[in-house]
């Protein structure tokens, strides 16, 4: 009798019990098929089948919204939260079948060749399919039409912004990875026939040849054998040698286009020092760990003034944007161990002095002591308002935050330069000190982009809210993308930004309000405590400042720009896991701030470092001469004079 009531009741089959019930039906009917009716055995196994395959067509329907929402741009690829998983086949194992025996060693071994040849084919195919794009121009697409209803202004009549947002350059993940360390050549290879051994008769051939390439790379040492001349006056003794200065430091063996390579591999590249020397050195056994990290203190020894002068000059810089990560330093990791202080840098080394300029532990906030974990802070900013190549990263790692770091760069901002605007998450840490705001009109600028991870963090436990806000997260990136492709100019920002933008975020908070209010007519009811809460919360709390973007054309959307050149550090530690000193850290600091800063300033980091190496002496008197920006200008007034090198 229980059997019918579970194979005929609808209403019980909605209920968790009944779920159950089934469940135990299956089990009991197929240990007694002997014993009951033929017709009741077909409609359990019946049911049964139907109760999978829902399951899995519900898992299916999952699957593919998911899917949908990912191609349709609602969700994107590459932010995965914590909580976020990658969407599964339906499972094909029913609750009452056996488990499977675990595979033997063979059988794991033939299923990796199989896998592997597998993923092999879909590289090749991939390849092939990348190699066949490239040849052809990119069309047109539909989203560069002009908007309907939406007139623009001819171009003349624009007035350019002052300070445009951030080139794309710095938005591409490649191109921050300054430096070349590749030199073309080319050979010519004759490939002939030998006639003798396949013809028998090789007189009264006919000869046609066709070109082919091959293309091969590989890492070269080179070995100069200088012969250096000395001339002595026999009548007054004086001796002159040749000097070697402008091909490598005194006392070295090394070249300075060999220090400057060391540079690219080690701090563009995120090459591990050790790493590098092993690929070394078999072709040269010259190039140890030791010479290598001799090379990086030489190059920033040089560069020290430079990258001071670039933190004066980003001090004066109308818009910053800036942001911080966790580094790992093993000498600062034993000194602060069990409750231990960082003592002070040894008297006149580079670490002292740039300590006493830039800071190199802070105070806590509220005055309980020395802050104790090393950050890596970077700020960004222009030193000419009107000209994206003077974009300056300037990076520092120390015992503090990103707002430390501010304040001691702003301790040399002019007090002609009353207005400052700050573009950076909104966490207490990246506050100025109380000084600074009562001599500075200091404006704060949020981050979208903080705003809107939570809800792609969360998605799962409210899908109607958040697939709702990271929809008109998209909306405003759209109409950003919109004015990219119209070209950015200052009224054409603001009218998108005013008609459009500022009318998604007053929906946005509208919608944050009504989840604070305990509304359930669009989403769940979440307490204070909850994670979509305080998102919200969030939002409404620093509304003002997520959205001054929208009056002020020159500042982005979101601060992704300061953590992506961030990435570089976590590529560094991933890959060498550690400094193992703090001068080899601010070694790092120094030569990254240099590298970044050239591939903004668009010059050729080998050519630049090797300018900078043969003319120290002239760079420790006068570093604003040096920097990547007065390069670049000069670099264009001699391309324009038909000039190539700079001497």
């Amino acid at each position: 009798m229980l059997l019918c009531l579970v194979a005929v009741d609808p209403a019980a089959k909605k209920t968790e019990r009944a779920a159950a019930d089934l469940v135990e039906a299956e089990v009991w009917v197929k240990a007694h098929k002997a014993e009951i009716p033929l017709c009741v055995y077909n409609a359990i196994v019946l049911i049964s089948m139907l109760r999978g395959e829902l399951a899995k067509a519900h898992q299916r329907a999952a699957n593919l919204l998911g899917l949908l929402r990912r191609e349709l741009g609602i969700t994107p690829k590459s932010e995965r939260g914590k909580n976020s998983k990658k969407p599964s086949e339906p499972s094909q194992t029913k609750p009452d079948d056996p488990p499977k025996a675990k595979p033997t060693d063979d059988e794991r071994l033939a299923a990796l060749k199989v896998r592997r040849a597998k993923l092999l084919k879909e590289i090749r195919d991939y390849e092939d399919r990348l190699g066949k794009g490239r040849k052809g121009r990119h069309k047109p697409t539909a989203s560069m039409a002009p908007t309907p209803g939406v007139a623009d202004p001819p171009p003349e009549a624009c007035k350019p912004v002052a300070e445009a947002t951030p080139p794309k350059f710095a938005q591409s993940e490649g191109t921050l990875f300054a430096g070349n360390l590749a030199v073309q050549g080319e050979d010519v290879c004759p490939q002939r026939v030998n006639r003798v051994t396949e013809f028998e008769n090789p007189r009264g051939l006919h000869s046609v040849s066709d070109a082919r390439r091959r293309h091969e790379f590989g890492v070269t040492t080179k070995t100069f054998n200088l012969s250096v001349e000395t001339v002595t006056d026999p009548r007054t003794g004086k001796s002159v040698t040749a000097s070697t200065d402008h091909i490598g430091p005194p006392n070295s063996q090394s070249t300075w286009k060999g220090i400057a390579n060391t540079v690219i591999s080690v701090i563009g590249y995120a090459i591990p020092i050790n790493r590098l020397a092993a690929m070394l050195k078999e072709a040269n056994p010259y190039f140890t760990s030791g010479r290598l990290c001799a090379h990086l203190k030489v190059a920033a020894d040089i560069c020290a003034s430079i990258y001071t002068c670039l933190g004066e000059q980003l001090a004066d810089g109308d818009v910053l944007l800036g942001d911080d990560t966790q580094g790992r330093v093993l000498e600062v990791n034993r000194a602060l161990k069990d409750g231990g202080e960082l003592g002070s840098a040894p008297t006149g080394s580079l670490v002292a002095k740039i300590g006493a300029t830039l800071g190199r532990v802070f105070d806590k906030k509220r005055g309980e002591g020395k802050k104790r974990q090393l950050n890596v802070s970077v700020v960004i900013g222009k030193s000419i308002a009107d000209d994206p190549l003077s974009y300056i990263f300037f990076f520092r790692a120390h015992l503090g935050s990103l707002g430390d770091l501010l304040s001691k760069l702003l301790e040399t901002r002019s007090p002609k330069k009353k207005t400052l605007t700050l573009v950076s998450d909104l966490a207490t840490t990246n506050l100025l000190t109380a000084t600074l705001y009562k001599t500075f009109r200091i404006i704060h600028a949020g981050c979208a982009a903080h705003a809107r991870r939570p809800f792609w963090r969360h998605k799962d436990q409210d899908q109607k809210l958040c697939y709702w806000m990271l929809s008109a997260f998209l909306v405003l990136e759209q109409i950003e993308d919109r004015i990219d492709e119209l070209g950015r100019t200052e009224e054409r920002i603001k009218r998108y930004r005013h008609r459009y933008s500022r009318m998604v975020w007053a929906a946005i908070f509208k919608r944050c309000q009504s989840v604070m209010a305990g509304e359930t007519i669009y989403s769940a009811y979440w307490d204070k405590a909850s994670k979509l809460y305080k998102a919200c919360g969030y939002i409404v709390k620093h509304y003002p400042t997520l959205t001054a973007y929208l009056d002020d054309p020159r500042l982005p959307t979101n601060n992704n720009l300061s953590e992506r050149v961030l990435r570089w550090e976590k590529i560094m530690e991933d890959a060498s896991k550690f400094r193992a000193t703090e001068a080899g850290r601010l070694q790092v600091d120094i030569l990254r701030t240099i590298v970044h800063t050239c591939s903004a300033a668009q010059v050729d980091l080998q050519a630049y470092l090797v300018f900078v190496f043969q003319n120290r002496i002239a760079v420790a008197a006068d570093p604003t001469k040096f920097t990547p920006y007065a390069y670049a200008l000069q670099s264009k007034a001699r391309a324009n004079l038909g000039v190539s090198e700079i001497v």
